[in-house]
């Protein structure tokens, strides 16, 4: 087992459901976690905005939606509960000028020294040594095997 780390926030979890830019790109990390080579952290409440996400994308039911959320319940990646990151999070949003659902992100990222896959492009722009587009991530990350 590989002990690379990468946070994964909800518009990046989002592309694995969805035919998007880069939408294969993260596949490509999810496999990457399927195969132990490396671990995928998210925040739990990435589960409620990726429900939410999918509830508005046409042509998807409540059993589409159900099980995307199992889907990421069998692939076991590691969801961080809000309890361990939350209060970090408040000071990152009000520090950085940051939504409360973004520095979530950013605080596990932080907490775990890992790069923070996302396609917010405020967070890109922010915090450029950090959060990154998955493609970018697999760059790097090919670069350093």
């Amino acid at each position: 087992m590989n002990d690379v780390k990468v946070v994964m926030d909800t518009s990046a979890i989002a592309k694995w459901f969805l035919i998007e830019e880069e939408s294969g790109e993260c596949r490509e990390i999810r496999d990457l976690h399927i195969k132990n080579e490396l671990k995928i952290y998210t925040c739990d409440f990435a589960l409620v905005e990726l429900a939410n996400v999918l509830k508005f994308t046409p042509g998807l039911s409540s059993e589409n939606i159900v099980n995307a959320i199992k889907s990421i319940k069998a692939i076991e990646i590691n969801l961080t509960s809000l309890n361990e990151i939350i209060e970090d999070a408040i000071r990152y949003a009000f520090k950085l000028n940051l939504t409360i659902y973004d520095a979530l992100y950013v605080a596990l990222s932080e907490k775990l020294n890992a790069p923070l896959i996302t396609y917010d492009k405020e967070l890109q722009m922010r915090f450029k040594q950090r959060a990154v587009k998955a493609s970018t991530f697999l760059i790097n990350y090919r670069r350093g095997r």
